[in-house]
């Protein structure tokens, strides 16, 4: 008797899917009706003002507008002077978090190198001139800040 009865339940739920699957056939006179087309398409276009367009600016003043490709990662950074105080020669070209302390390379007369805060030139660098000393290196800034000897103000050397 059970058997009987999950037997009809199959054919039942067969019969469903088959019915399920089955297409309808769709009636011509329920389709949507076509758009309609205007009376007249030149009166149309006509009507329809044509596009201000801004005509392209010539090669020469594209190129005049900015600089082309990227800059030089290798080009020395300029000096920003704060009291006209400077270091002749020095160029920041870089700057970097080393084992979380902060370095900056830089290349002067006397070579290419790094310094790092509390360097002092003449002591523990060639690359400042004595007395010299990098009070901050900050890579988030993009700057480096030193301090001549005696009571002129510090110098900040930007990246720009």
């Amino acid at each position: 008797m059970a058997a009987q009865r999950l037997q009809h339940a199959a054919m039942l739920l067969s019969l469903a899917l088959l019915i399920s699957c089955g297409t309808r056939s769709q009636d011509p006179d329920s389709a949507a009706p076509p758009a309609q087309q205007p009376a007249d398409p030149q009166a149309t276009a006509r009507a329809v003002d044509p596009p201000q367009l801004i005509p392209l600016a010539d090669p020469q003043t594209l190129l005049d507008a900015g600089q082309l490709g990227r800059r030089d990662p290798f080009s020395p950074l300029a000096a920003e002077h704060q009291s006209g105080i400077g270091v002749a020669g020095l160029s920041l070209v870089g700057l970097a978090l080393l084992n979380g302390e902060p370095v900056a390379f830089v290349h002067s007369e006397a070579g290419a190198g790094s310094l790092r805060p509390g360097d002092v030139g003449g002591v523990s660098t060639d690359l400042l001139p004595d007395g010299w000393v990098v009070l901050a290196v900050d890579p988030e800034a993009r700057q480096v800040e030193l301090e001549p000897p005696g009571p002129a103000t510090a110098l900040r050397l930007s990246w720009p």
